[in-house]
């Protein structure tokens, strides 16, 4: 008990310096952001290619997953259902990416449309910059999606550190795309970030499963006792 409350307060420690880094290099992002672009344009398509991207996002992964996936693995965790949970796990997370990449390819093939919806005041040369970034971070979602229910599982386990690191490689990726914007003249960067990100993100939480992600199957979960 003892050795558990000790881990649970260096967690702690550690998530808390992990937030307050990540809170800095927010701060570091949006200062950049100012002080080379300022309130031009392609700020502007930056802004609403996030919320093109991250409305539908979070309409499938948002907090209502994380606040009933956690505790219905717990529960089936420790009523020792370990067989339907993993098909629970496994099936929810091949439907949520399938839903993910339909969501990626409407994006892409309707982008144009999209943005005319979400920003009706944009001039023709805001929405061709905010298509451009708009279809690189739509690559997203399938990676976010990923990322996001591994998260729920290490959760589930009381892994916490790993997990924490998000908002900081987010933000690590995309200090890295406003430089090479600057650099190479291109709102491409800023569009790849993103998908960049969350590509690294979840070869960081693979590496703390550690074979605790079982892959079972089932075409009939009510005849799983």
């Amino acid at each position: 008990m003892k050795k558990t409350g000790e881990k649970l307060a260096r967690e702690g420690i550690f998530i808390s310096t992990i937030s307050l880094i990540s809170k800095g290099m927010g701060i570091i992002r949006e200062i950049a952001l100012a002080y080379f672009f300022g309130t031009s344009k392609l700020v502007d398509a930056y802004r609403i290619s996030m919320s093109s991207v991250f409305l539908p996002l979070h309409t499938v992964v948002g907090f209502a997953l994380n606040d009933s996936l956690i505790p219905t693995f717990k529960n089936l965790w420790a009523n020792n259902r370990k067989k339907l949970l993993w098909i629970l796990v496994n099936q929810l997370s091949f439907l949520l990416t399938i839903i993910g990449i339909i969501i990626v390819l409407l994006i892409e093939f309707f982008a144009h449309g999209w943005i005319k919806l979400l920003a009706p005041g944009f001039d023709t040369e805001r929405i061709n910059l905010a298509v451009q970034i708009t279809r690189w971070m739509v690559l997203v979602i399938p990676f976010y999606i990923t990322s996001s229910l591994i998260v729920i599982v290490l959760n589930s386990f009381y892994i916490f550190k790993v997990p924490s690191l998000r908002a900081t490689v987010q933000n690590f990726f995309l200090l890295g795309a406003i430089y090479l914007t600057v650099r190479v003249n291109s709102p491409a960067p800023l569009g790849q970030a993103y998908p960049l990100a969350f590509i690294f993100f979840p070869l960081l939480l693979f590496l703390q499963l550690k074979g605790r992600w079982k892959f079972v199957w089932s075409n009939n979960i009510q005849r799983i006792k």
